[in-house]
């Protein structure tokens, strides 16, 4: 007979999937996502099984709420714009292998296929938005109900059309047109009440004895499956330096926990050697040339070497999952003090002098005076006409931006006591490159 795990969104039951938990779910669910709680044994089981303790058996289910399972989606390329082109290509296609199969069977249909037909017609003509509601309504409607045991069958006789319609594609999720999992959940959940979950119930294939407990069951599924496809490689991040790695590597840690997983960071080893722009544009270039798959996102600082290096590595031929990016945009830098031989001046130092510790907040950009560090002008820039800067007492800053780390990772203190500001737009610009690459 076989045990299954079981995929819902909210109390409304997805799929099952017999005997194993599959890849394209592994990819999205984390091991970390796991809760383990007590309920009735009779929610599975007719008999008490043998380790079931007062009427009570385990239940594990891992669990994302809608936010970080949108994160997830979107970093895989399941964006609200990929999904609604899949719906309407995939219409489409449907509706013009029909159309080939009544020229071949010269207008004669049988039943089924004509029913087929005409479903594919009324959901093009209601497009996905309409599609999107009717099915936000079910989900959300088995929310509020409480109703867990609804069929689809069940409910699209309760419907009026244009709902009933997205329930007659028996072999589809609920009407989308493309067997992609992925797909489908990113399509749903946009539109349902925050509040619900995405839960995939494994109870079952532990207690047959598929995994043990313990079973790092999602990162055991992916590692078995990065051979196969790039969607399952981790995403590389390529910086200027070590540093660099580190610092961005510690923020995603505490301000994206639950996308850790799906990024590595440059390993730069024992040396003390800050790599700057130019060894960034060799390391892209040795990457290009060994034909790495994954995608890679290289991180340029936004001063006057990274600009010249970033304009001239993005003027060559790079294949399609390298992605060279310079720091954002920075607020702070739009006005920031600095000293050259002018004497001190505040001016705009964005792509003339912000390096990544000019994102790390103004508390560490502080001194004890409670005064902005100032940048100190150097050199003349020939390739981009402005002359190049660095902040001064940069291991002092990012002295005092590890220890604030520390303190949020030791639960001292909150990570929203501490300025995110700067590095979020770093993370954002990077989680919307990597949604298109």
């Amino acid at each position: 007979m076989g045990s299954y795990c079981e995929l819902y969104i909210g109390r409304y039951h997805v799929d099952s999937f017999k005997g194993h938990v599959p890849s394209q779910l592994a990819i999205i669910f984390r091991d970390t996502d796991l809760v383990v709680s007590q309920v009735p044994y009779q929610d599975y089981y007719s008999d008490p099984p043998e380790d079931c303790d007062d009427d009570y058996a385990t239940r594990y289910e891992l669990v994302m709420s809608l936010n970080c399972a949108k994160d997830r989606l979107n970093l895989l390329g399941f964006t609200e714009r990929a999904v609604r082109q899949q719906f309407l290509d995939g219409i489409e296609e449907a509706l013009q292998e029909q159309n080939e199969l009544r020229e071949l069977r010269e207008g004669v249909m049988d039943d089924y296929h004509e029913s087929e037909f005409h479903t594919l017609q009324q959901l093009q003509q209601y497009g996905f938005d309409g599609w999107r509601r009717a099915i936000s309504a079910l989900i959300a409607d088995c929310f509020v109900s409480n109703r867990s045991n609804i069929t689809d069958e069940a409910y699209s006789k309760t419907l009026s059309p244009p709902y009933s319609v997205f329930f007659e594609r028996r072999d589809t999720f609920l009407g989308f047109p493309v067997a992609e999992i992925g797909m489908f959940l990113r399509a749903v959940i946009e539109d349902i009440p925050s509040e619900i979950n995405v839960i995939l119930d494994i109870t079952e294939l532990i207690g047959g004895g598929y995994y043990l407990p313990d079973d790092h069951i999602c990162s055991g599924t992916v590692e078995d499956a990065l051979s196969e496809t790039r969607q399952f490689d981790k995403i590389l991040i390529l910086t200027e330096g070590k540093s660099d790695s580190r610092i961005f590597e510690r923020t995603l840690r505490i301000l994206y926990p639950h996308l850790c997983e799906y990024f590595s960071f440059m390993d730069f080893g024992p040396s003390k050697t800050e790599g700057g722009a130019p060894a960034l544009v060799s390391t892209i270039k040795s990457f290009a040339a060994a034909g790495i798959n994954n995608k890679i996102v290289a991180l340029f600082d936004n001063d006057a070497a990274g600009v010249e290096h970033w304009k001239y590595i993005s003027s060559t031929r790079l294949p399609s999952n390298i992605k060279p990016l310079v720091l954002p945009y920075n607020r702070l830098a739009s006005n920031y003090p600095t000293v050259g031989p002018q004497g001190e001046v505040e001016v705009d130092i964005n792509g003339k002098a912000a390096s990544t510790e000019l994102y790390l907040g103004e508390s560490v950009l502080r001194n004890a005076n409670n005064q902005l560090i100032p940048v100190q002008w150097g050199s003349w820039n020939h390739k981009t006409l402005v002359y190049q800067g660095a902040i001064s007492e940069k291991g002092e800053i990012q002295d005092r931006f590890d220890a604030a780390m520390d303190s949020i990772e030791s639960k001292k203190t909150q990570a929203s006591d501490f300025d995110f500001t700067g590095l979020r737009s770093i993370f954002e610009m990077i989680f919307t490159e990597v949604a298109t690459m």
